[in-house]
C-alpha cells in the first residue's frame, strides 16, 4: 500500500522537496482590513474613503468607498506578476445608495510586459459588478472567461495593475463598496519534505 500526501491539491516531489501549488494574492491593498490599505489606491477624481462595512462582517476590517459623481474610479500601484502563470480574479461589491443608477462596476486588471506598468497593454482582465443590490454579491468575469474568472498570463508579462470604474446615470449621485479584491497566482512553493514513507 502505498501512502501519497497531498497538500493544496497538488504535489511534486523533487530532490527532496515537495512543490506546493499555493494562491498568492498579489494585490496588496484589496481586502482593506486598515483604513491605511485606501491610500494604496490613486483616485482617478475626488477622495476615495474607507467604510467599516465589511463584506465577511469582520468587525475589525472594511471596505472602499466611492461617491459619485465626484468619484468614478481608482487605481492600484503596480505589481510584478510571473510569465505563463494562472492567476484568478475575484471581488464583491454592494450598492451602498443609488439602486440601479449605475451604469458600469468593473474591476479590470492590466498585464504589461516591462516591471513598471509603463509598456503597451498585453492583456486585460476584468469582472463585473452588480448595481441592483445593496448587499455585498460577488463580481462575475465577462464572456467568454471561465467561470472561475482564471487565466494565463502571456509568456511576456512582467507587471500589472488594476482598477475601479464606475459610471453612473447622468445627473444622479450614488455610493459603491468594494472589498476582497484579489489577482491572485499559483505559485509553487517548496516545502522541506520531513518524512515519507511507503510500504
Amino acid at each position: 500500500m502505498n501512502k501519497f500526501i497531498q497538500l493544496c491539491g497538488a504535489i511534486v516531489l523533487s530532490g527532496g522537496w515537495l512543490l506546493a501549488q499555493a494562491q498568492q494574492n498579489l494585490l496588496s491593498n484589496g481586502d482593506f482590513s486598515n483604513t491605511n490599505q485606501v491610500s494604496g489606491w490613486t483616485p482617478s477624481s475626488g477622495a476615495l474613503r474607507w467604510s467599516s462595512d465589511d463584506a465577511d462582517g469582520l468587525g475589525s476590517s472594511g471596505s472602499m468607498e466611492f461617491d459619485l459623481p465626484s468619484t468614478v474610479g481608482a487605481v492600484s500601484g503596480c505589481f510584478a506578476v510571473v510569465p505563463n502563470a494562472t492567476v484568478n480574479m475575484t471581488g464583491k461589491n454592494r450598492v451602498l445608495a443609488g439602486t440601479d443608477l449605475f451604469e458600469l462596476i468593473r474591476f479590470r486588471c492590466s498585464i504589461y510586459s516591462d516591471a513598471v506598468c509603463q509598456s503597451s497593454v498585453l492583456e486585460v482582465l476584468d469582472l463585473r459588478g452588480q448595481g441592483t443590490s445593496s448587499t455585498w454579491v460577488e463580481m462575475a468575469a465577462s464572456p467568454p472567461a471561465p467561470p472561475d474568472n482564471s487565466s494565463t498570463l502571456p509568456p511576456t508579462a512582467r507587471s500589472a495593475h488594476c482598477e475601479i470604474q464606475l459610471a453612473v446615470l447622468p445627473g444622479n449621485s450614488a455610493s459603491m463598496l468594494f472589498d476582497d479584491l484579489s489577482f491572485s497566482s499559483q505559485a509553487a512553493t517548496p516545502v522541506t519534505l520531513q518524512s515519507f514513507d511507503v510500504k
